[in-house]
């Protein structure tokens, strides 16, 4: 196969979030048009990982406290003073 058709080929993959419910039916976090008997791969997360994502999140916003105090001053655009050509200011 060459290249070409191997782009073509995973042009159309999504990734979904989605949970296993009771009945053991897959529940798509957010609608998604799915035609019947299309393949899919399923990836299962421990349920661990939620608490692992938390501690990271706690880790970092308190890396950003220590960078930035309560009294940091604001700083003006009018202490710039070379603009960066390719910053398009969002």
């Amino acid at each position: 196969m060459d290249t070409i058709a191997k782009t073509r080929k995973f042009a159309s993959i999504f990734i979904l979030s989605a949970l296993l419910n009771i009945l053991r039916k897959i529940l798509l976090d957010e609608p998604f048009n799915i035609e019947p008997d299309t393949k899919l791969i399923v990836t299962v997360l421990p349920k661990h990982m939620d608490e692992d994502r938390e501690g990271w999140m706690v880790i970092s916003q308190k890396g950003l406290e220590q960078a930035y105090g309560k009294n940091e001053p604001e700083y003006s655009t009018n202490l710039i003073k070379e603009a960066n050509p390719d910053y398009e200011g969002k």
